[in-house]
């Protein structure tokens, strides 16, 4: 929070951006807040204020979504209404973690979504991931199809064996979603959070 008010950011940037700009979203990296939790005054009043206007707030957990699983429970409490999307399965590494555990129980909370994205950053093995299917149907069960959403990590993808093309369809080469679940997780899902955008 500090940060944020050092350089004149916060709830009044983030609604100038919105309306100036046509941002269409927002992402909070807990690891940016410098030594105060998501959910302090300024986190939370730029939550609310994502919210207020329909525009859904990412959280990008690279050190470990355990850390901050509190952090962002409070935030869902504080502000429901605000959309929220977990990006990378919540660098959550495999369906045995209890990380994956805590994930699945914010399926409770009916604005969150996860972005099944990055594969190859929770996976131990290469595309199209195989390790993977077992937590993408734990998701699909717990969230639907309408609360999951494809991301393929581009342009860091590219770097990855396959590159775009094997990051586009994972998916589609894992099986296992039926035509209208891949439509809403490979695009539906993203028009109705980013309704609205150019």
């Amino acid at each position: 929070c500090w940060r944020t008010r050092r350089r004149g950011g916060g709830e009044a940037e983030l609604r100038r951006l919105v309306a100036e700009e046509g941002f269409r979203g927002a992402r909070f990296n807990p690891a940016l807040f410098e030594g105060e939790e998501m959910d302090c005054g300024v986190g939370r009043a730029m939550f609310r204020a994502c919210g207020e206007l329909g525009v859904p707030v990412g959280f990008m957990t690279f050190k470990g979504f355990g850390l901050y699983f509190e952090s962002i429970r409070a935030l869902l409490d504080h502000s429901p209404a605000t959309p929220v999307i977990i990006d990378h399965f919540g660098f959550c590494r495999g369906e045995g973690v209890p990380e994956f555990a805590q994930l699945l129980q914010l399926a409770g909370h009916p604005q969150v979504h996860v972005k099944l994205s990055a594969f190859f950053r929770v996976s131990s093995e290469q595309a199209p991931f195989p390790d993977t299917r077992g937590m993408v149907a734990q998701l699909l069960e717990a969230f639907g199809p309408e609360r999951l959403l494809l991301g393929t990590d581009f342009p860091f993808v590219e770097d990855v064996e396959g590159g775009y093309a094997a990051a586009a369809g994972v998916l589609r080469a894992q099986g296992g979603l039926s035509a209208a679940e891949l439509a809403w997780v490979c695009g539906g899902t993203a028009r109705k959070l980013f309704a609205g955008g150019a």
